[in-house]
């Protein structure tokens, strides 16, 4: 072992959480699968997460569901925010309905969450605006005019005026596909 691999295997097992962050968060190794493994178990959560951080290994399907798992809402969303992997069906409703808002929104940000129709009902009911409002920014749902008419209803201010763009966007796609249609003369 030449001495910078010494070096960065005694500042990732070192006691000093603020020498296991440093170092973790140094560009200049490519991590063992051992270290990895270290690093996403470590006690202190912000070596945790600076390990999620790191794009420079793959994540093996235990160590993802571990942290889509984990005690922490801050693993739990950041675990959520990676892109380098796709997710379970089984994944993503355990995402949708965590018990914090910001692990919901994340999940929703997501462009591979696919989206059912019982998935697309419990967001647009969510008891937090920024879930409600990730839900209706997705351009990847087809929405009813139902959904269009209930969300011109919504309470929050902010959640009528998505529902008044999606309506917007809607409308002038339509207006698109129509125009499209009609044989121009010359």
């Amino acid at each position: 072992m030449n001495n910078i691999a010494q070096e960065i295997e005694a500042g990732l097992t070192h006691e000093s959480v603020e020498l296991r962050l440093i170092t973790a968060a140094r560009t200049d190794f490519i991590p063992t699968p051992e270290q990895v493994e270290r690093g996403l178990t470590d006690v202190h959560v912000g070596v945790r997460l600076a390990w999620v951080d790191r794009t420079d290994y793959v994540p093996t399907f235990e160590q993802i569901e571990r942290g889509l798992s984990d005690s922490l809402w801050l693993v739990r969303m950041a675990w959520a925010e990676r892109m380098d992997w796709t997710p379970t069906s089984e994944q993503i409703e355990r995402g949708l309905t965590d018990a914090e808002w910001c692990i919901r929104w994340s999940w929703l940000k997501r462009t591979d969450c696919i989206m059912t129709s019982e998935r697309i009902e419990r967001a647009m009911h969510d008891n937090d605006t920024e879930v409600v409002s990730a839900c209706i920014e997705r351009h990847d749902i087809e929405w009813t005019d139902a959904h269009i008419r209930e969300g011109l209803q919504h309470p929050h201010e902010d959640i009528r005026a998505a529902w008044e763009r999606v309506a917007r966007r809607q409308m002038e796609q339509s207006m698109e596909l129509y125009n499209n249609e009609i044989p121009h003369s010359i």
